[in-house]
């Protein structure tokens, strides 16, 4: 890879879209590289790193570091002053085995994970404690930095953060909305198959913001829901955004395609809408996990002149034969 490529490649990694094939010849190339070259890139990406802000470092994080596999990480001097920037920056090169004797300390990451049908509950190294839903992953170090206690989040979890004046608590998004707090508890409904992302606060305060936008402070029980597409924000009230820890299966007028997405995950069944089924319809109600998949899609379907059966051992939804 010539140098112009590689510095191509670079400057999509500062802007945040740089593809996965791009990220992979930067790896060949590195693998590849001398101790120059390979020094270089440091450099390069040293550069990128101290013009980035926060929210910006974390969500480089999150498109470049892989969750699947913990890593070890040494901290280069150079980034100290940026706390969770060193940990981005190191992550950001975990995956090509960069052990270096840098000097400073040592950060490893533990992932956390649910399958569908799963709850896990976690407890924080500072001693805040998780609630992981269905099909979910935590990305957690194993001690927190001096300047911030920083962890990532893909589907959803229920927060129960120990108070901190000193060490703000903050959890990033896989769609990079990022959630700050001193000590309170919330939840963050963020799975990448929903349109939008929602962050409920059940006590305390948390301030929530989107890549370098300021999307506001939410107190016990306001509710920010955050449109992927539009890329616009609500505000709206929500007591019963921790209703499934309590088994609980809550809809707050989500659409069929919604609905069937949280069923699948909470039975662990595949669920599929035949051809002809509108996915946008809507639906609103509370229901006893213990209730069974069967009975909860029985009341969906009634409404919305709907029917199931079982095929394959998927559920298909159909339009009901008159």
């Amino acid at each position: 890879m010539n140098r112009s490529r590689l510095y191509a490649i670079l400057e999509k990694i500062k802007k945040g879209n740089s593809t996965k094939e791009e990220r992979d010849l930067l790896v060949q190339w590195y693998e590849a590289a001398d101790e120059a070259d390979a020094e270089e890139l440091f450099d390069e990406v040293g550069d990128i790193i101290d013009r980035m802000d926060l929210p910006s470092l974390k969500t480089l994080e999150m498109q470049l570091s892989d969750t699947e596999m913990p890593r070890v990480i040494p901290i280069r001097n150079r980034w100290r002053r940026l706390g969770i920037a060193a940990a981005v920056l190191i992550l950001v090169f975990s995956t090509i085995g960069v052990y270096r004797s840098f000097k400073g300390s040592r950060l490893s990451m533990t992932v956390y994970s649910t399958g569908k049908g799963e709850t896990r509950h976690i407890r924080l190294p500072d001693g805040s404690e998780v609630t992981l839903n269905a099909s979910s992953a935590l990305k957690v170090p194993e001690s927190f930095l001096s300047e911030e206690r920083s962890v990532f989040l893909k589907g959803e979890a229920f927060f129960s953060v120990s108070k901190s004046e000193k060490l703000p608590f903050s959890v990033l998004s896989e769609d990079s909305v990022l959630v700050k707090v001193l000590g309170t508890s919330f939840n963050i409904n963020a799975y990448s198959s929903n349109i939008e992302t929602k962050v409920a606060v059940l006590t305390g305060k948390v301030a929530i913001s989107k890549a370098d936008q300021q999307l506001g402070l939410f107190s016990a029980g306001q509710q920010l829901i955050y449109n992927k597409d539009s890329r616009l924000f609500s505000r709206t009230n929500e007591e019963n955004a921790d209703a499934w820890l309590k088994g609980t299966v809550a809809f707050r007028g989500n659409t069929l395609n919604e609905v069937v997405e949280t069923l699948s995950r909470v039975y662990n069944k595949e669920i599929a809408l035949k051809p002809g089924v509108n996915g946008e319809l809507q639906f609103t109600g509370n229901f006893e996990k213990e209730l069974g998949i069967d009975n909860i899609l029985k009341m969906v379907c009634a409404l919305h002149s709907l029917e199931y059966t079982y095929k394959n051992n998927q559920i298909v939804i159909s339009r009901k034969q008159l």
